[in-house]
């Protein structure tokens, strides 16, 4: 049965797609769209639920079972739950597209000559942290969590202590949450409070330069860095290191603003399914410049299949998580919360934002993931009763899912990083990164109100 199932899971993503293309170009009505799409997911999570096991089962379940006697509980139709169950579906086709540029980086042999970038242009101090801390950024845009261990391989030889370590790994993958063009839950979150990602970018790289601004200050109070590095290369690989170096950094770039140009000057039903589209036919011809064939990006064992086997531990929980967030906005808790939001505008948004900050990460702290409290979040706290633009709610929520995710043991950040520095999660989360994320909690609301 496992086979069947991992089959239908996989062949479901281009149905998916394809059903999201025709209602795009207008060849189907949005009933005929909804009932499909909504069966279609219906199915593809029962497929990928099929392979899951353990913790994210279990909240899955309990998040599709507490939005279901909720919605009952409200009288809704089997066509309302149909239709919030179809609103989030478009993530999936999203995700579906991602993982085929990190096939092109594959194919193009780029890390061995980041190696040697970095053993040459190391710095000191507050140098050396921004450019690592900016290259794992980077590089989070495209291997996502996996630049972790990937950096560490590149850096392992320089000796740097397992404090400063994780603080690179923390600033840069929390900046990638803040402004990643291609990851699917930061897309997710700024479409879905109304903001566009091109007015967003400019908020987001503001908020980039906090973070790293904050953790260079924490950094300031732990002195302790690296031993010196002794790594030596002859001056033409330093010279063909630089070269490729550099390619990579401009084709990553125009893809970056290929999507930004193309979400702010096409107008799409679906940003997100325009914005996949792009991101899989530029990795494609990517491919092809390397010399890839043309069907290299779905081969059995190719990475980018491998990738979309790997997504079926997390897709049920995000689509779970979504349903029951979407549910919960049609209940009257949403109504209370904005009234109590509106009450309190005099004086208190800033009160309102840190407690919403505060409990994403204290639910974090008892394994209750950061996707599900912000999910709530955005469907019960209106911006508009809080004078906020839809651009600064989204960074809101994306501030409180980082700080979170910092100080928490109990997610696959600090799982990761634990793992590629030698020590547990919660030497990581407690020891490491605490600060950080207390720090973001704290004043991350003060930065939204006034950027």
């Amino acid at each position: 049965m496992e086979p069947v199932m991992t089959r239908l899971y996989l062949g479901f993503f281009p149905l998916l797609s394809l059903l999201l293309v025709g209602s795009e170009v207008g060849l189907l009505s949005e009933i005929r769209f909804t009932l499909l799409f909504g069966l279609g997911l219906a199915i593809f999570l029962v497929a990928a639920l099929w392979g899951v096991r353990g913790y994210n089962l279990w909240v899955s379940l309990g998040c599709l079972g507490l939005g279901t006697v909720v919605g009952l509980l409200d009288s809704r139709s089997w066509y309302d739950f149909v239709v919030l169950l179809a609103r989030g579906g478009t993530i999936v086709v999203f995700l579906s597209f991602i993982p085929s540029i990190s096939v092109a980086l594959e194919k193009g042999r780029y890390f061995e000559s980041l190696t040697i970038v970095i053993h040459q242009n190391h710095g000191r101090g507050p140098a050396r942290f921004f450019l690592l801390a900016g290259l794992l950024m980077v590089m989070s845009f495209v291997l996502n969590i996996g630049s972790i261990p990937t950096l560490q391989k590149l850096i392992g030889r320089s000796k740097l202590s397992k404090r400063f370590l994780s603080s690179i790994y923390s600033a840069g993958y929390s900046a990638n949450i803040l402004i990643s063009p291609f990851d699917a839950l930061v897309q997710a979150t700024i479409l879905g409070v109304g903001a566009a990602y091109g007015s967003y970018l400019f908020v987001g790289l503001g908020a980039v330069l906090f973070l790293f601004v904050l953790r260079a200050l924490l950094q300031l109070f732990d002195p302790r860095e690296e031993v010196e590095v002794t790594v030596n290369f002859s001056a033409e690989e330093v010279q063909v290191a630089r070269g490729v170096s550099l390619r990579l950094a401009l084709l990553i770039s125009g893809l970056f603003v290929l999507t930004i140009v193309g979400n702010s000057f096409i107008p799409a039903r679906y940003p997100l399914l325009l914005t996949g589209a792009t991101i899989y036919l530029y990795s494609w011809i990517w491919g092809q410049s390397l010399g890839a064939g043309p069907g290299f990006l779905w081969k059995t064992d190719s990475g980018y299949t491998q990738s979309l086997l790997g997504y079926r531990g997390f897709l049920p929980f995000l689509m779970s998580a979504g349903f029951l967030g979407a549910i919960l906005a049609q209940t009257p808790l949403a109504t209370v919360v904005t009234d109590w939001v509106a009450f309190e505008r005099g004086g208190s948004v800033y009160l309102t934002l840190l407690l919403g900050a505060g409990l994403t990460g204290l639910f974090s702290l008892i394994g209750i993931h950061m996707l599900i409290s912000i999910s709530i979040l955005s469907a019960i706290l209106n911006s508009t009763a809080m004078g906020l633009s839809s651009e600064q709610f989204a960074l809101f929520l994306l501030l409180s899912w980082i700080g979170a995710m910092n100080i928490s043991p109990l997610v696959p950040f600090s799982a990761v990083v634990g793992q590629t520095l030698g020590v547990s999660a919660t030497r990581v989360s407690f020891r490491y990164n605490l600060m950080f994320g207390l720090g973001i909690i704290i004043f991350g609301p003060i930065f939204v109100l006034v950027f």
